[in-house]
């Protein structure tokens, strides 16, 4: 910004001609994101009302019939409250989602967002059949970087990562924190991918490609975006190995 010299007014310098566009295609790509993950939210939301239905019945039944066992009313009281913990935690993953505040830097639970990106990523991985796991750490990660930018790239790698792996795969995601970095994996294995090479005596097939289309472009764009926030995405992938993706991202300065 430079200020004006008669007024004192504070001018802010004029967007680029490209910013307007690149948020247009960026809230595209988001509404097409949604558009996958939400119908298989919605059924998983929908198994855990269906099961709270159920439980509620069977433990209004239990108080009116007058002889039941405390323990046995108990039992389903703890299996509703878990039901609506469930629910609880669905419904904010998916409200992150409607999230696009545009470019601006902050500090945020990096660990939070993937525990969200993790309860729908087991949904749209168990709609194709695809196992997704998540051993992320007890304690925040704060790191200090353009949040929804961060945000939509992995759910980008995500999306074309599990389209992209056989029915019976496994995505396991896991992070850890060293002195500078917050370092995010997902790897990728295919199913009884070592019992087939056994048979065979050949070595056991990578599950996953990342220089097919359209992993490829994925990977690309997320790489891209990562990289312009000092956040390198790498890559590793092999015949005796699973397919890996590692993303290092700075963690934010301490506030004290």
């Amino acid at each position: 910004m430079e200020g004006n010299r008669n007024t004192g007014i504070r001018e802010e310098a004029p967007r680029s001609r490209a910013e307007p566009v690149e948020d247009t295609e960026r809230l595209a790509d988001h509404l097409r994101h949604l558009a996958r993950i939400v119908p298989a939210v919605s059924h998983d939301l929908r198994a855990h009302l269906n099961s709270m239905v159920l439980n509620l019945e069977l433990l209004q039944r239990s108080l009116d019939g007058g002889a039941t066992p405390g323990d046995r009313i108990a039992r389903r009281a703890t299996v509703i409250a878990g039901e609506i913990r469930q629910l609880d935690r669905m419904l904010k993953a998916v409200a992150g989602q409607t999230r696009l505040a545009g470019p601006q830097e902050e500090r945020f639970d990096y660990r939070l967002l993937c525990e969200d990106l993790a309860i729908l990523f087991r949904s749209y991985g168990r709609q194709r059949r695809i196992r997704v796991e998540a051993e992320l750490p007890e304690m925040p990660v704060m790191v200090a970087s353009d949040r929804d930018a961060i945000h939509h790239a992995l759910t980008s790698l995500l999306i074309a990562v599990i389209d992209a792996l056989p029915e019976g795969a496994q995505l396991s995601l896991a992070m850890r924190a060293d002195r500078r970095n917050a370092v995010l994996t997902a790897s990728a294995t295919a199913p009884d991918s070592d019992s087939r090479a056994a048979e065979s005596g050949a070595a056991a097939p990578s599950p996953v490609s990342f220089s097919r289309e359209p992993a490829a472009r994925a990977v690309a764009m997320a790489r891209e975006t990562l990289e312009s926030l000092a956040a390198p995405l790498l890559i590793s992938s092999g015949p005796r190995q699973p397919a890996r993706l590692e993303i290092h991202l700075p963690l934010a300065r301490s506030e004290h």
